[in-house]
């Protein structure tokens, strides 16, 4: 029997009240190399509880970059060295997206603008709670994505709700080739 979920009646107030917007994104994804860039992301991430499919991409190619290195860097002690990762570019069109311009913008949905993104990497899952409660909510109320404030770059992540978005929707544009995330992170990262 399936868990029952039970949501916010405030949240879902607030959200239908959002104007939903549409449009053409160009979006960007790493993974590693062979894997499909649409094959949506495993659960348990910042905007997904695991009960519905998304795909996190990135508005800037460096934003794409960051996540991975960022993520990459905290699992292991040692940053991969054999591991062949891929930018990707990646067209979605859009017809009922919930834009987030900024942090500021979040606070009425339960997201604190000061702790987001600064838990520590073993205690991500109690910081996730607020935004995988808030993108439960929008999968249920029927938005096909949200575009929210990066945590690691200063640029906006599109995280694509797959459930409500058609085959011809989101499309695969280009590889762009291998990326050097443990240059890039050397170069641009603290």
């Amino acid at each position: 029997m399936a868990q029952r979920i039970i949501r916010d009646p405030g949240l879902l107030d607030r959200l239908a009240a959002c104007e939903a917007q549409a449009g053409d994104f160009q979006l960007w994804r790493i993974v590693r190399s062979g894997r499909d860039p649409l094959m949506p992301s495993g659960p348990g991430g910042r905007w997904d509880d695991g009960s519905f499919d998304v795909l996190y991409t990135a508005n800037a190619a460096d934003g794409a970059k960051a996540e991975v290195h960022y993520h990459l860097s905290r699992l292991q002690p040692v940053f991969p060295s054999q591991a062949k990762f891929h930018l990707h570019e990646i067209h979605a069109a859009l017809h009922k997206a919930l834009v987030f311009t900024s942090l500021d913008a979040l606070q009425p949905f339960g997201i604190d603008p000061h702790g987001f993104g600064t838990a520590a990497y073993a205690r991500r899952n109690a910081e996730y709670a607020a935004s995988q409660k808030l993108a439960e909510a929008a999968h249920f109320l029927g938005f096909d994505a949200l575009v929210v404030p990066s945590a690691r770059w200063p640029a906006s992540n599109t995280v694509l709700l797959m459930g409500h978005l058609a085959e011809d929707q989101v499309r695969h544009v280009r590889d762009h080739g291998a990326v050097d995330l443990a240059a890039w992170g050397k170069a641009n990262c603290r």
